[in-house]
């Protein structure tokens, strides 16, 4: 419930589903990262999401929560995305 909220709040259809807004894309992992929820990133990843996949702005999702970590703000996500990697 959690993933299928989230995809139907941001108009999306799967977890690989493209945003487009104006001339950027960006994809339902990202915008979790951003949101910096790491519940909603090891949801996501467990759906199958594409960890190495990059927005319009060239980074993946892992680029995104280091870009967007002020003072430990997405440490945790950081941590779902590696902890989910090493499942993987």
């Amino acid at each position: 419930a959690l993933v299928s909220t989230f995809l139907e709040k941001h108009g999306l259809r799967d977890v690989n589903a493209k945003k487009r807004r104006f001339l950027r894309s960006t994809y339902p992992l990202h915008l979790a990262v951003q949101e910096g929820n790491p519940r909603l990133v090891v949801a996501i990843l467990a759906r199958g999401a594409k960890k190495e996949q990059k927005n319009s702005l060239g980074m993946t999702a892992e680029e995104v929560a280091k870009k967007s970590n002020k003072d430990g703000s997405h440490r945790q996500v950081l941590e779902a995305l590696g902890v989910v990697q090493q499942l993987q």
